[in-house]
């Protein structure tokens, strides 16, 4: 009985030894994931930092103008002009090439209790509010715009 009993202990000690091993073994890689996620977090960071500083230089009015101003004639560029611009709720947004029947009755039933066209539905959430630069048919034609985004918004009226 005595020797039973000192066997299991030691084979207890054992298994407990063994998970004791792998908990710290586990543990010991998650570390060095996180440590390498860290890493991986921080160099994505300073690239998206790169490329705000990119951005910023590119899109810089300043610049911008200067382009214009040498490339404008021979890309047929033309300043923008105030007609140029609508609200976001009289756009005519196209409708969704095979859009469900349904979904084009909800929007139009959602339209109708805000207000707005049938056939036209919300801007896209990634546009900010106010007003989007839209050109008519008669100013489509014969020009492009020199700015490829420019919003207005409603409070600098």
């Amino acid at each position: 009985m005595n020797r039973t009993a000192f066997g299991l202990s030691i084979l207890a000690i054992l298994g407990i030894a063994a998970w004791a091993y792998g908990v710290n073994y586990r543990t010991a890689n998650a570390l060095r994931e996180v440590s390498r996620l860290r890493a991986e977090i921080a160099t994505t960071r300073e690239e998206v930092q790169v490329l705000r500083v990119e951005w910023a230089y590119l899109n810089a009015p300043d610049r911008l103008a200067r382009l214009v101003a040498a490339h404008g004639r021979e890309l047929g560029l033309e300043p923008l002009a105030p007609e140029q611009f609508k609200r976001a709720s009289e756009v005519p947004f196209p409708p969704h090439e095979g859009a469900d029947p349904l979904e084009a009755a909800l929007m139009a039933a959602a339209a109708s209790i805000l207000g707005q066209h049938a056939d036209a539905p919300a801007p896209p959430p990634e546009l900010p509010a106010g007003l989007l630069p839209v050109l008519d048919e008669e100013a489509a034609a014969p020009r492009r715009s020199g700015a490829a985004f420019l919003f207005f918004d409603e409070a600098e009226q």
